[in-house]
């Protein structure tokens, strides 16, 4: 046994049994005098080892006996009353409500507790719900309870939000009964906000007049949401879903996205998943948005001027990625004449944009529209066309301008095309010339470089593929990726490539 043990075990155990000696106390005195060197550090440099303890803002940060900051504030009093001393050491958590309760903590005294304990520290925080389906709806409802109770107590920090994140559970929408706002208005040192409310009951209404520092927007679900007329110069990223809801609001009219895209003029990334019972805009508004370079475009039950009144006022001059995929509401419109536009190829003409990534999932764009936009864009990198409804003719053309022959004529569309996706009903009747098509790709001279690595195709449509001329060329690297069906490679309910 080493010194350090034995000062430490034979007081504990010689006291029991001569607790009034000279001895005992001697010994006892020598225990209280052992000190370890870290118990010498400066307070400050163990605060600045605490903070280090804990973990990145983007990671995980779920309370838990065994992590930073409880592990630290259980070592000793010194260092808890030094850890409760520390507002940032509690100003960032991650609340994750399961039913059962299993933690140690119930939610709301975990929630309190760190509240209280961060002071007036900027608060960083993930809140969602999660719940077994096969619960009884009893349960689901004091679920329910527990949950608009925790939301009432961050919604009193408000002013202290920083980086927040707030998810209602897809499983709990049946079983909500009643109507609950939330009104988030002094959001003064707001950044990062994601909330996702999946449920017409609830109602949050969202004020961003008073938040300056705002970098990224997330709202699925329905919302109020209002700018005040100010505009967030640091806003770089707004991802909007309201599919579900078409009376939404501002958000229910072309007119109420202009408004947030006039609101954040040095814009980067903005997707919209909005209804094509879109309202046409009152008033002409163009929309020039110069640091833009990822647009996406969901477009649920549309029509074509719905869509076109959108696209006819955007000029995006540094667009690099662009997805787009249009529902139809009437299955008609599938038929629309060959003339008809929905101002595709006018906006990337407009833009003069330096476009490598193109999704395109949308059956009733005509084909001519199509082979305009693939014209318009020549540095293509990436490129998926999804449930495309051409004649053989027509997608023979495409085919056969995306073939590229050894002379290298510039009319041939993409040489530096990288990924491919297709899905057409008409492409397996022309197996050959799409294999000619891959083998021109690949069968480039002594010192090219071949820069296609990947297909993207339906199963049925591997096929030939797999055994037919670029068969070689599969063996010798380019990937083939099955789509099992489904029209593009899909996440968080966008085309991805």
């Amino acid at each position: 046994m080493s010194s350090v043990s034995s000062t430490l075990l034979v007081p504990r155990c010689l006291t029991r049994i001569l607790p009034q000696s000279l001895l005992g106390r001697k010994l006892a005195n020598s225990c209280r005098r052992c000190e370890f060197n870290i118990q010498r550090l400066p307070a400050e440099l163990l605060a600045e080892i605490f903070t280090h303890c804990l973990p990145a803002e983007h990671e995980r940060a779920e309370p838990k006996i065994f992590a930073a900051p409880l592990n630290v504030a259980g070592v000793c009093s010194y260092w808890r009353q030094l850890a409760l001393s520390l507002p940032h050491l509690w100003s960032c958590f991650d609340v994750l409500q399961y039913f059962p309760f299993t933690d140690e903590f119930t939610e709301l005294a975990l929630t309190d507790a760190w509240l209280d304990r961060s002071q007036n520290a900027p608060l960083s925080f993930s809140f969602g719900v999660g719940v077994d389906k096969k619960k009884r709806d009893s349960e689901r409802e004091l679920f329910d309870v527990s949950f608009f109770f925790l939301c009432e107590r961050l919604l009193k920090h408000q002013c202290r939000w920083k980086r927040v994140s707030i998810c209602y559970s897809d499983n709990m929408v049946t079983t909500f009964k009643g109507d609950f706002k939330l009104a988030m208005e002094e959001m003064t040192l707001l950044e990062d906000l994601h909330l996702h409310f999946p449920t017409d009951r609830v109602s949050p209404t969202v004020d961003l007049s008073h938040s300056p520092r705002l970098q990224s927007l997330c709202l699925s679900g329905k919302f109020s949401l209002s700018f005040g007329g100010v505009a967030l110069e640091n806003l770089k990223c707004i991802d909007l879903d309201i599919t579900e809801f078409f009376p939404a609001g501002s958000l229910s009219s072309i007119d109420g996205l202009f408004v947030i895209l006039q609101s954040a003029p040095r814009l980067e990334e903005f997707y919209a998943t909005v209804p094509g019972r879109v309202a046409s805009p009152d008033v002409t508004v163009d929309i020039h948005l110069e640091s833009l370079q990822i647009l996406g475009l969901s477009f649920y039950l549309a029509d074509h001027t719905a869509v076109r009144s959108m696209l006819d006022r955007l000029t995006l001059p540094s667009l690099v990625e662009f997805n787009l995929a249009i529902q139809l509401m009437h299955p008609i419109e599938l038929e629309l004449p060959e003339n008809v536009s929905f101002g595709i190829a006018d906006l990337l003409d407009r833009s003069h944009a330096p476009l490598t990534n193109f999704v395109l999932q949308a059956p009733a764009v005509r084909a001519g529209e199509t082979l305009a936009c693939l014209r318009l864009c020549p540095r293509l990198k990436c490129l998926a066309l999804a449930d495309l409804f051409f004649s053989y003719v027509q997608m023979l053309d495409i085919i056969t301008r995306l073939t590229l022959h050894c002379d290298g004529a510039s009319e041939r569309l993409f040489p530096e095309l990288e990924i491919l996706e297709l899905t057409a009903v008409s492409l397996p009747r022309m197996y050959r010339e799409f294999s000619s098509m891959l083998v021109s790709r690949w069968a480039v001279g002594n010192g090219e470089r071949r820069y296609l690595r990947e297909v993207r195709l339906r199963e049925k449509d591997t096929w030939f593929v797999r055994e037919g001329p670029a068969k070689r060329y599969v063996e010798k690297g380019l990937r083939v990726t099955s789509l099992n069906d489904l029209p593009g490679i899909k996440q968080n309910g966008r085309l991805m490539l």
